[in-house]
């Protein structure tokens, strides 16, 4: 609930804006940002043209660098066309938008996309702040990556090493995108970045190079990292390229990981005449990681005190109706005991198991059928409190990850007369990755789209009954074709010292899956009923193994693909090819009615293809040939925005979206879920139909001209999370929808009254729940040889339930000023109010902050920077699960030629 006194402060918020409209004299009002900036010889306070002016040479994007400097603005001053195709100032983008300029880009310490929430209020300050998640979360929720206006193939998580070699700035949206981008999966908002931009007027370049060391106990490690930037003309004003190559060494405050990678991008402009302009760009890289799997066996002790609880976990097996577990000695090893155990399920739908009569043998049970692990239970009488490291995770170094990504974008633009221009956009993208994990795990992943798309932009101006309109569009057609196949080597359940039966005091070089089970599991190439498993029985789910040679790391011991963990006719959660493919038709329009009023309307009609198959099978188990499906459905959206400008430097508006997307994460990972239960695999049509509703109220004001900008929003999004039917239901029944509730004020100011000193503040209040859904439910970890770990994570039907590790309060607050020596200070602040890192709330992250410091010298070429991190060594977390890292000091060099 919203106290009264965030009610007081987002009432007075809103007042001081208003009021400000009314009260600031005009010499400090900022010039209208709906039309052109007037031509040389206009005179100031003259009308503007009545037509927009013709460029002399058509860019890739409204930006692009032509001083002799980097741009030192950190005000929004560039127009958006991360929204609609063709710019608008920011001022009169109705939604809620922040902009990364380039002398952040190349002057702040941005060292993952959770860094992002210091340049905008939407950007949810403790998701992403794994250094390898892929996109930010906006507003509670998963984001999505698009680059110059195109969605790139990436995963949402765990994508690859974070660098932003190939951009130079960025825009961050909240809320779906817009219709001319067509459908995608992610509604809460999206990062378009801008790419370097070739130099057409003269040879500029740039080298940097970083290093820096971790400390709270954890000694030196490698943090370098180096980056070179050239550009030239090649035909001055008519053909330029831009080179950049990005290496980086670094080794993660947590134990075990690593990055080691290398980044190449270029670009090349063309410009054969004042009309036209062709812009290509290609990013290659090539990434050496490790996979973070943070801690588990989250507790209150855990978060509070760092005790962890230590010990081997028990295996619950079930056989028909009957459950059992191995009786372990202190080392996790089986005795040779057996104990059948009672299911209990309790008022909040969670399922226990609770110890029950001894059995000395347990085989003519297992004998008649194969087993299944359905959860693992934590001994009282083995596990122990354990005190750890916040840096103490998962990893095993042995387990690497291979990344290689391909981006290649080209853009054709033709002015045909001053207000109607043709844009072509093609795109290519390749994302391959052949990843291990610590419990035995295997993925590989090679996932390629390619997508094109044509616009016609126009602008118009008439009369309607002595009304002056100027009328801007873009309509066209996109299509999109992207495969993914996807080779997966799992089990029903995670087992081995993944998942929430690590020990995680023990040494994980000494402690395998092979150990865990007392069996050489891996290769196994017999039929689905040969016993593998000689001490805890049979095991269903192990069909015959099928090498697949494409992995690098572990083909030879670990098999590159199998149907483990999927029950005979079942598709999407072990190896699978999917072809998905969109075509869309849009049309939006910006209707400039007079001067106070701008209605903006967009309409999409997108339809979605998509097939899977099962890519291998095994000729041994009945039915795994026939492992496909496939479904054609119409994916409707549409937008419509409100805005008024009471005087030229205020903007208040209402937008409301509704956006038909793709439910699930089908960018380079296909595995969502697309069946419907027991009906032969065919792609279920509700997954294609996930609704997004925004409802969006805000108000932009630029209070001082190029000094001080400030927004305020109040909005409400439903976004669809999940589909699935009902246990036991048939195909055609209605879908039980996972539907989250998002809603939130935010605010924004930044100020720079002179170059060499500016201000930002970010502020939010989210609330965030699931309405009449079903969702992943954890609770309290608790050693009493009955609460079940997996259980932990079952399905439960909730109302109006708080989600977790989403505090209601965020906010950041950061500050530069340079002295007239050129030595400076930056100083960024975020803090939170506590959040429940369990949907009881039994579990409570508490509040926290986050102080970061640089102390540089800049001068006209160069500038060195001493960067330290978390100055105060605070032990915050990103989740429970995720202790973040403590204090750490970097050095920066940066030299211009």
């Amino acid at each position: 609930m919203k106290t009264p006194a965030s009610n007081r402060f987002h009432l007075l918020t809103a007042l001081a804006v208003l009021a400000a409209g009314s009260s600031l004299p005009a010499s400090v009002r900022a010039d209208d940002g709906t039309t052109p900036a007037p031509a040389a010889n206009t005179a100031p306070g003259d009308p503007p043209p009545a037509t927009a002016p013709s460029s002399n040479v058509v860019t890739l994007e409204p930006y692009t660098v032509t001083g002799s400097e980097n741009d030192t603005s950190t005000l929004p001053e560039r127009p958006v066309s991360a929204l609609y195709g063709y710019p608008v100032p920011i001022q009169d983008v109705p939604r809620s938008v922040a902009q990364i300029t380039p002398e952040q880009f190349d002057n702040d310490v941005i060292n993952s996309v959770n860094d992002y929430a210091q340049y905008s209020p939407a950007v949810s300050l403790l998701t992403g702040a794994t250094i390898n998640a892929g996109t930010p979360y906006f507003r509670g929720s998963q984001g999505d990556l698009y680059q110059n206006g195109v969605r790139l193939l990436t995963r949402g998580t765990n994508n690859r090493p974070f660098t932003l070699n190939p951009y130079e700035s960025a825009d961050l949206v909240a809320g779906p995108a817009s219709v001319i981008f067509g459908p995608s999966a992610r509604t809460a908002g999206y990062v378009n970045y801008i790419t370097k931009q070739p130099y057409f007027d003269e040879e500029r370049g740039s080298f940097n190079v970083g290093i820096g060391q971790w400390f709270d106990g954890e000694g030196y490690k490698l943090q370098d990292s180096a980056q070179i930037d050239v550009g030239a003309p090649i035909i001055p004003g008519k053909l330029a390229f831009r080179l950049s190559y990005e290496t980086d060494t670094f080794d993660s405050y947590y134990e075990n990981t690593n990055d080691r990678y290398n980044n190449f991008f270029g670009a090349l402009g063309w410009r054969p005449n004042s009309t036209t302009a062709v812009d290509f760009n290609l990013e290659y890289g090539h990434y050496d990681w490790v996979v973070d799997n943070f801690q588990n066996r989250v507790t209150q002790n855990l978060i509070d005190n760092g005790i962890y609880l230590a010990g081997p976990s028990t295996p619950i097996i079930q056989v028909g109706s009957s459950y059992y577990s191995p009786v372990l000695n202190e080392s996790g090893a089986p005795t040779g005991a057996w104990i059948k155990r009672t299911k209990v399920t309790g008022a909040n739908g969670l399922t226990y198991y609770n110890a029950g009569a001894a059995t000395k043998n347990p085989t003519s049970d297992t004998t008649a059928g194969a087993g299944t692990i359905v959860g693992y239970v934590l001994d009282p009488s083995l596990v122990h409190p354990e005190p750890i490291s916040a840096s103490d995770t998962l990893n095993d170094p042995a387990y690497p990850t291979y990344t290689d990504t391909i981006n290649f974008q080209t853009r054709f633009k033709k002015e045909i007369t001053e207000n109607f221009l043709l844009v072509n956009s093609l795109t290519y993208g390749r994302y391959l990755t052949d990843s291990t994990s610590n419990g035995g795990f295997f993925n590989y992943i090679l996932a390629n789209s390619i997508e094109d798309r044509i616009e016609a932009q126009a602008r118009w101006f008439y009369k309607i009954l002595g009304l002056n309109i100027e009328h801007d569009s873009n309509s066209g057609f996109a299509f999109r074709w992207e495969p993914s196949t996807n080779f997966k080597d799992s089990e029903n359940t995670p087992y081995g010292p993944t998942g929430d039966f690590y020990n995680l005091a023990g040494n994980p070089l000494a402690f395998n899956r092979n150990s865990f089970f007392g069996a050489t599991v891996y290769p196994f190439t017999g039929l689905a009923t040969t016993p593998v498993l000689t001490n805890f029985g049979y095991l269903k789910g192990f069909w015959q193994y099928l090498p697949v040679p494409q992995s690098t790391i572990a083909g030879a011991t670990t098999p590159g693909g199998s149907a483990a963990g999927t029950a005979v006719g079942t598709l999407g959660t072990a190896d699978y090819y999917t072809l998905e493919e969109w075509g869309s038709v849009f049309s939006q329009h910006t209707l400039k009615l007079g001067t106070h009023f701008i209605l903006d309307l967009g309409i999409r009609e997108s339809l979605a293809w998509a097939h899977a198959s099962n890519p291998i099978y095994s000729p041994n188990v009945a039915g795994n040939s026939a492992l496909s499906g496939s479904v054609r459905v119409p994916e409707p959206s549409y937008s419509a925005s409100l805005s008024y400008k009471p005087v030229s430097w205020l903007t208040a508006y209402y937008t409301f979206d509704y956006v038909t997307a793709t439910n699930g994460n089908t960018s380079g990972a296909v595995g969502f879920s697309t069946t419907i239960a027991g009906v032969a695999n065919q792609l279920d049509p509700y997954n294609f139909k996930s609704v997004s509703q925004l409802g969006e109220v805000g108000a932009k004001a630029e209070l001082i001209p190029d000094k001080l900008f400030t927004t305020f929003d109040v909005y409400r999004q439903t976004r669809d999370s999940t589909l699935a039917l009902p246990n036991g239901a048939a195909a055609n029944a209605n879908p039980i929808e996972d539907i989250g509730l998002f809603q939130g004020t935010e605010y924004s100011l930044r100020y720079q009254p002179i170059k060499t000193f500016s201000v930002g503040v970010n502020y939010t209040y989210l609330a965030a729940t699931n309405l009449n859904a079903t969702f992943s439910a954890p609770a309290p970890i608790v050693a009493d040889n009955s609460t079940n770990l997996l259980g932990a994570t079952t399905a439960v039907k909730g109302v109006n339930t708080r989600m977790i590790n989403l505090p209601h309060n965020t906010g950041s607050l950061w500050a530069s000023y340079q002295f007239p020596t050129g030595f400076g200070l930056k100083a960024d602040y975020s803090v939170h109010d506590s959040y429940w890192a369990t949907t009881n709330g039994a579990i409570n992250v508490p509040g926290d902050y986050d102080l970061d410091l640089n102390v540089f010298y800049a001068r006209p070429r160069y500038r060195i920077t001493l960067v330290v991190q978390n100055i105060t060594n605070q032990h915050d977390h990103d989740g429970g699960a995720t202790p973040l890292p403590g204090a750490n000091v970097g050095l920066r060099v940066s030299y211009r030629f």
